[in-house]
C-alpha cells in the first residue's frame, strides 16, 4: 500500500472513529446552522421538482408545492366560514361512511341528510338534516364545486386548492369573493 492511501486510511478511520463515540454530535450541531437548513430545505424542493417532471407540467407542479405548504403549516380553525357542498345521502350511510352515530333524526334513519364542509379545514364540517338545509345555506356562506367532477372529495380539494392559490396570489379577501361568486349553486 502507498503510504499516501495509508495516511487518507488512517485519516478517515480517524474521522469516524471520532463520530461515533461522541454519537454524531457534530451533525446535531451542524444541523442548527440556518445554512445547512437552508440547504436542507431546497435540496427537498428540488428532489420534489425532479418527482414532478415526471408529470411535465408546470399547473401539477404549482398544485404540489401548494398542497406541501398546506401541510406544512396546517390547518386553522380560524376560517372564513365557507362550507363546500359535498353530498346528500341518508342518516344511515352518512353514519356508516363517517363511523359514528348522529344525533340528528333517531325515528328515522332513512331520511336525507347533507354534508357540508369548511373549505380551510377538512375536519370542520356540518351535517344537516333535509328540513335545517335550506335554513343552514341561507344563513352561511355555501359554495358547490364543479359538477363534472363526480367525486365530492376531488371536487371539494379542486375547490380548496383554487382557494388556497388565490389567497397566495390575489389576498385573502380576493380569494373569498372568487370562489364565493365562481361556485354558487346552479338551481
Amino acid at each position: 500500500m502507498e503510504q499516501e492511501m495509508l495516511e487518507k486510511l488512517k485519516a478517515e478511520y480517524n474521522d469516524i472513529s471520532k463520530m461515533l463515540s461522541n454519537n454524531f454530535e457534530e451533525i446535531v450541531e451542524l444541523e442548527k446552522n440556518p445554512i445547512i437548513i437552508r440547504y436542507n430545505y431546497l435540496k427537498s424542493i428540488q428532489n420534489s421538482a425532479e418527482r414532478c417532471d415526471y408529470y411535465n407540467s408546470d399547473d401539477y407542479k404549482k398544485k404540489y408545492f401548494l398542497d406541501l405548504c398546506i401541510k406544512k403549516y396546517g390547518i386553522s380553525w380560524q376560517t372564513n366560514n365557507i362550507y363546500v357542498f359535498m353530498f346528500e345521502c341518508t342518516q344511515k350511510r352518512l353514519e356508516d361512511l363517517l363511523h359514528q352515530t348522529l344525533s340528528l333524526s333517531k325515528d328515522s334513519k332513512d331520511n336525507m341528510v347533507a354534508y357540508y364542509v369548511d373549505i380551510e379545514n377538512p375536519a370542520k364540517y356540518k351535517i344537516m338534516s333535509n328540513e335545517n338545509q335550506k335554513e343552514f345555506e341561507s344563513t352561511h356562506r355555501v359554495v358547490y364545486g364543479k359538477e363534472h367532477i363526480l367525486d365530492c372529495y376531488d371536487r371539494y380539494y379542486n375547490v380548496r386548492r383554487e382557494f388556497f392559490t388565490s389567497c397566495v396570489e390575489d389576498g385573502q379577501d380576493n380569494a373569498v369573493q372568487k370562489v364565493l361568486s365562481k361556485y354558487i349553486k346552479n338551481n
